[in-house]
């Protein structure tokens, strides 16, 4: 009898671990991430960037921090946030100019948005694709092809910037 004891014990145990180990093997962190190798390519220090793996319709996706660098009338220019708070190189997001993103909370158009502001974005694991975070509860905008900025073809600036620039020409010429 004891023996039934000891052996359905020890056998309950031995399950619970399997069951906690097999759940922490599902786990995926930014450290474990089987990132693409297209996605390396293009945005070398992903694991660096990354703060947290999210699923998004079934598909794992890296939340990263992203600092507006520039607003163009075809997307935005920005720089990733590391971990350790550096930057990266600068990336091309191209999007709809009257796309509205999530800045602190806040809704804000594309073409609203000014140099220094953060965004959340998700890099997919599988592929060079980013989505930028939107107001409301909504998990992303559609995930859109990242480029570096050097690689971006030229586009003029926003309304906005545009017309600050005109008005720092004016400035300037007095």
């Amino acid at each position: 009898m004891r023996t039934r004891i000891a052996t359905t014990c020890t056998l309950g145990i031995l399950g619970l671990l399997a069951a906690t180990a097999n759940g922490q093997a599902q786990q995926v962190t930014c450290r474990t991430a089987h990132f693409s190798e297209a996605v390396r390519a293009k945005l070398l220090s992903i694991r660096e960037v990354c703060l947290q793996i999210v699923q998004r319709e079934g598909e794992p996706y890296a939340r990263v921090k992203a600092d507006v660098a520039r607003v163009r009338d075809d997307g935005v220019v920005v720089n990733f946030e590391k971990t350790d708070g550096s930057k990266t190189d600068r990336y091309f997001i191209p999007t709809n100019p009257n796309l509205r993103v999530d800045v602190k909370g806040e809704p804000i158009e594309v073409r609203q948005l000014a140099v220094g502001q953060q965004l959340t974005a998700y890099v997919k694991v599988t592929a060079p694709v980013v989505a930028l975070a939107q107001p409301g509860g909504v998990t992303a905008a559609p995930p859109r092809e990242i480029e570096t900025a050097a690689a971006a073809p030229l586009a003029p600036k926003s309304g906005t910037a545009q017309a600050q620039a005109r008005q720092t020409k004016t400035a300037s010429s007095r």
